[in-house]
């Protein structure tokens, strides 16, 4: 996923997720749809587009 330019943040204060942004997106673009926090939020948006079935 990184060289198709999505890129991650560190967890910062209590939490422990990451977070996941699409390629030129914010931190302040829309949670699920651009941004997504946790492995989880991530792998449902990914098994919904079926990402895996493009490579």
């Amino acid at each position: 996923m990184k060289k198709d330019g999505w890129t991650s943040k560190k967890p910062s204060g209590v939490s422990v997720d990451y977070i996941y942004l699409k390629p030129g997106k914010t931190i302040k673009d829309v949670e699920e749809e651009d941004v997504f926090i946790g492995k989880e939020a991530l792998m449902k948006y990914l098994d919904k587009i079926e990402v895996f079935d493009l490579y």
